[in-house]
């Protein structure tokens, strides 16, 4: 006999210590076992990166290449707290959408802004770009958590690494903004190819 486990389909992005044991315990008393999280925060996001997007206060990865103590930090506490409710977590390491820094930041990072507008396929293709993301992996999965001394690609409380999250169709605040949703991939830049060096 098969048991099903219950999941959460709930994307959390709890920003405080306060909101990020609120987030778990409440995952915990649905009954839930595992939740996505977003593994990434990159630039500042809102008008002032360029992007109307969700604005960053403490990012992972202010810029490309650059890592943030702070950020990290709170996704050092994010594993450990969903490792004491017993929630295991999918974690997404990059946005097709703008919000929180997506495909088309790296882009712009990397080649500059005089790129093609919403240029966002040569995140899979442009061997810069694709160098740039596989280098944010890396320090990603190889950090060791300050809270619980467990190198993150180690970690028990991680169910599934992610790509990429949110491609194929827009959500519903996309929707509403317009945005299209991506274009299929060509057979060439398949995401499955982006992996770490």
């Amino acid at each position: 006999k098969t048991r099903r486990t219950k999941t959460t389909t709930a994307t959390h992005h709890p920003r405080s210590k306060p909101q990020i044991d609120t987030a778990f315990r409440e995952t915990a008393k649905r009954g839930a076992t595992a939740a996505r999280v977003f593994a990434f925060t990159n630039g500042y996001g809102g008008k002032a990166d360029g992007y109307d997007a969700t604005k960053v206060t403490s990012p992972i990865q202010p810029r490309v290449g650059v890592f943030a103590e702070a950020g990290l930090a709170r996704l050092d506490l994010i594993l450990a707290k969903a490792a004491q409710y017993g929630i295991r977590l999918i974690l997404p390491l990059s946005n097709w959408w703008d919000e929180m820094g997506g495909c088309q930041w790296y882009v712009d990072q990397v080649l500059g802004k005089s790129t093609p507008p919403k240029a966002k396929e040569l995140f899979f293709t442009e061997p810069k770009v694709r160098e740039a993301f596989a280098d944010y992996m890396y320090a990603v999965l190889t950090r060791v958590n300050s809270l619980t001394g467990v190198a993150y690609r180690e970690d028990p409380a991680v169910l599934a690494w992610e790509l990429q999250v949110r491609r194929g169709r827009g959500g519903s605040r996309a929707r509403a903004r317009g945005a299209a949703s991506p274009p299929p991939l060509s057979p060439t830049p398949h995401p499955h190819r982006m992996s770490l060096k």
